[in-house]
């Protein structure tokens, strides 16, 4: 963990974590979203959503990537909030619709929501050890507390 602070008000910290592509390890995931989410202050429901966002994400990218391969994630929290960049190393197959009940589900959840997909398989012919990959980005920001201090 990696982690710098600047002031009482402001606090930059970011955590990686890599996992192997298994569903059996999703609650890593789960667990590592909870503790940074209250680290960073959020409150029991935005941490819960934050959690259930992460959680959705992990699942839907072990089910694309190959069996061998891992599932990265980066929490960095910003001060204002918690930006979570998740990669599938290898993915062997693409995202679903936009339009899927997981990613509805994932943007009602969060402030933010992005993904990148390389899966051109003209790109992969496995000789030059270029592998496709997918990330997807979301962001979970603080709720301002009523007084303007968040």
């Amino acid at each position: 963990m990696t982690a710098a602070n600047r002031s009482d008000t402001h606090r930059d910290a970011t955590v990686r974590v890599a996992v192997r592509a298994d569903l059996e390890y999703l609650h890593v995931f789960r667990g590592v979203a909870e503790l940074m989410s209250a680290s960073a202050g959020f409150d029991y429901d935005a941490t819960d959503d934050l959690r259930l966002a992460v959680d959705e994400i992990a699942a839907t990218l072990i089910e694309i990537s190959a069996s061998n391969s891992d599932v990265l994630c980066e929490f960095r929290e910003n001060g204002s909030g918690l930006h979570v960049t998740m990669t599938a190393d290898y993915a062997v197959a693409p995202l679903p619709n936009p339009n899927n009940f997981r990613w509805h589900i994932v943007k009602t959840l969060t402030d933010e929501l992005s993904w990148d997909e390389d899966l051109d398989p003209a790109r992969h012919d496995g000789t030059d050890g270029v592998r496709p990959k997918t990330v997807v980005r979301i962001m979970k920001r603080k709720a301002s507390s009523p007084r303007g201090r968040s």
